[in-house]
């Protein structure tokens, strides 16, 4: 057991070794031939998009080898951290484009702001050992998680007493949550088909309910709070997963690919790895087909509901329908070509050179300050409102459509060509750490409700800059975890003073 275990360490620290070096390998030869970057360098963006490719494969491959499991929440996180940055890239390492009359790829789109080859190099020069220092940041949590694997084998009475005041806050919360969630589900839905998807976000019907948005926060992770508190049960999962049926169901309407299909794979691997970890595997691979066959049926409605969304289901006419008929073999494409459409966001950043003249301050200390309200930052001399709004709106002018932003151009912003490595490896390191949930068989309630939480609220930061995400992970983990934690505490003080008075 002992040599296994030095087995393990030594290939952790073999790992993050080899992530480290080459991320400095490649950012070193990055800054070498920045300056002389020209627009007929063809050949070395292919180089890059190889190189990106096989980075990437190479990670699963890693976080397989060190956490003995390929599909757990950090490789999710890591799914979508790589689609968002770099997902179009991979798919132009092997030959693979989609342009059509809808849609067209970096390099080819115009909407926005076009992207030449001399930026889209650049993008990968930043994005290919961005890539390496994230992963090399949560490897070296990995390698000093020895109190943390030991915590999570206990679950002593205190975790049994978290376990159910978890339950009793977890459902509070969720009740309240989940009718504010479908009002307001039920409210874009109707909007959406009316007027179009992007009148949502923009326009004369956006809500501001800031109570309803707060409250919203807690719409996850009291749902994980339930199933934690049950015991991750198949009684409990099943009623949760069918209270859940209407808000997918509105939201495939809607068109939505947000934080539902991020809940969703999150779902499926408590399922898949906690609540049936007991059953056969013949029974797995019967459940596994069926989750896999209702995944593609999922994808399938959202993508036609999503090429109808920014004009609104009332307005489809014969000639839209027949278009997209005609693009459903792409189906399988189209999703990871819009998501890598975000990378988009650094190549803009590095064209106007905007790490330099932005003047907002940095952005990751701005969204640790606002963390429990927005207008905190601005007490500390830092720019009201979102990056992300400002950035779209203010910045490119654009209104009706945003491009969001990705936790590498936020890096790149923040630190530049010179300090983004490091900015990345924290950004790693904090992730893995937060995110990190190993499902042994006497699953630890404090650290599965954390872990589970974390992943579903801070995995949007792959898509945008870090202050929405950390103000959701203050109020709809942190809080909730604290609460409980004191309601357990009190209850564990008064059981102490009880058997003192006993004897």
């Amino acid at each position: 057991m002992r040599a296994t275990t030095i087995s393990v360490e030594l290939r952790k620290l073999e790992h993050f070794s080899l992530f480290v070096i080459f991320g400095f390998i490649t950012y070193f030869f990055g800054i070498l031939i920045w300056p002389n970057v020209s627009n007929n360098e063809v050949a070395q963006m292919w180089v890059y998009e190889i190189l990106i490719t096989t980075v990437s494969i190479f990670i699963f491959i890693s976080w397989k080898k060190v956490n003995g499991q390929l599909f757990s929440l950090f490789s999710i996180f890591l799914f979508f951290f790589i689609v968002f940055n770099a997902g179009q890239f991979i798919f132009w390492s092997i030959g693979i484009h989609y342009i059509s009359n809808v849609f067209n790829e970096l390099g080819v789109a115009r909407h926005v702001r076009f992207m030449d080859n001399i930026t889209l190099l650049k993008i990968m020069i930043v994005t290919l050992p961005a890539i390496c220092f994230c992963y090399a940041g949560a490897l070296m949590v990995k390698m000093s998680d020895k109190t943390t694997r030991k915590l999570e084998n206990e679950e002593n009475v205190e975790g049994n007493a978290f376990k159910k005041n978890l339950l009793i806050v977890s459902r509070v919360f969720f009740v309240i949550s989940y009718v504010v969630e479908m009002f307001l589900t039920i409210e874009n839905a109707r909007t959406a088909i009316m007027l179009g998807y992007s009148s949502l976000y923009y326009g004369d019907n956006i809500s501001q309910n800031t109570v309803f948005k707060y409250i919203s926060y807690f719409f996850f992770p009291s749902i994980f709070g339930i199933i934690v508190g049950y015991g991750f049960s198949h009684k409990a999962f099943r009623n949760l997963s069918i209270a859940l049926i209407p808000y997918i169901v509105l939201n495939l309407l809607i068109g939505d690919r947000g934080n539902w299909i991020y809940f969703a794979l999150i779902w499926v691997w408590v399922y898949i790895y906690i609540v049936c970890k007991d059953e056969s595997k013949i029974k797995m691979r019967k459940k596994i087909r069926r989750i896999v066959f209702w995944a593609i049926v999922m994808l399938l409605v959202t993508n036609v509901f999503t090429a109808f969304r920014s004009i609104g289901l009332q307005s489809v006419n014969k000639d839209e329908v027949i278009e997209i008929i005609k693009d459903l073999p792409l189906n399988f494409l189209k999703p990871i070509f819009e998501m890598g459409q975000s990378a988009r966001c650094l190549g803009i950043v590095i064209q106007d050179s905007l790490d330099q003249s932005w003047k907002g301050g940095n952005t990751y200390v701005a969204a640790i300050v606002s963390m429990p309200l927005p207008r905190l930052k601005v007490l500390f001399g830092f720019q009201d409102g979102y990056f992300e709004n400002w950035f779209s709106q203010s910045y490119l002018n654009i209104k009706n459509y945003g491009v969001g932003f990705t936790c590498i151009a936020e890096a790149y912003l923040n630190g530049g060509l010179l300090f983004f490595p490091l900015y990345m490896f924290l950004y790693g390191a904090f992730i893995s750490l937060v995110c990190d949930f190993r499902n042994t068989i006497n699953v630890n309630s404090k650290r599965a409700f954390f872990a589970l939480s974390s992943t579903v609220l801070l995995i949007t930061s792959c898509r945008a800059t870090m202050e929405l995400s950390l103000r959701k992970w203050f109020y709809g983990c942190l809080l909730l975890y604290l609460i409980v934690n004191a309601l357990s505490c009190r209850n564990k003080g008064a059981h102490t003073i009880k058997i003192s008075e006993d004897k």
